[in-house]
């Protein structure tokens, strides 16, 4: 694998971006292990998943697979934070954070070529499928449920203040990438 310097953080997938940098953080990290156990999921997610369905009906299925069938969850109990983070020990424990889900959720729907990309939202990583039918589906990490407008409303107004809003212009701006360093965000209070 390539150097931090060398890497084209926009051009690759999320989780091969994670994967780098932990090898430079860490020095107990084994990529290898980690790259065949995505492997090994995306495969059983392909075996599991009809490829006749529509993609928001493969979405679906993989959301029921992820975190029903394989225990995929958001950390809970007393646990340590690297535990929660780190994707070798996510992969072993099947709990983590929004971003170390969403990054490993988000591996398995690229290779399976569904249309999901991670947005940064104040409060935490969200995925969001955009479809041809021009609708969004956005989606928490943690345990694979639906996010309404509603909600997020709600978890801007309790991380930045009750006068914190997203506008309709803020949805039209959201701008997807694939490498979260460009991601952006709602607007903060005015």
């Amino acid at each position: 694998m390539s150097t931090i310097a060398d890497f084209e953080f926009n051009a690759a997938p999320l989780s091969a971006g994670v994967i780098l940098v932990t090898q430079a953080i860490r020095y107990d990290f084994n990529a290898d292990d980690v790259s065949r156990q995505l492997q090994s999921l995306v495969e059983e997610a392909r075996r599991v998943i009809p490829e006749d369905l529509n993609q928001d009906q493969q979405l679906e299925v993989l959301i029921e697979l992820f975190y029903r069938t394989w225990g995929f969850g958001g950390a809970g109990g007393i646990y340590r934070l690297s535990d929660a983070i780190w994707l070798d020990k996510v992969l072993a424990s099947r709990q983590g954070t929004p971003v170390s889900l969403g990054v490993i959720f988000l591996h398995i729907a690229h290779q399976l070529d569904l249309p999901l990309m991670p947005v940064i939202f104040p409060t935490q990583l969200i995925m969001r499928a955009d479809w041809l039918d021009e609708e969004m589906w956005l989606i928490n990490p943690i345990n694979g449920d639906t996010l309404s407008e509603h909600i997020l409303h709600v978890w801007l107004k309790g991380n930045l203040g009750v006068t914190a809003e997203i506008e309709d212009d803020d949805w039209k701006k959201l701008r997807i990438t694939s490498s979260s360093e460009e991601c952006s965000t709602p607007s903060k209070p005015r």
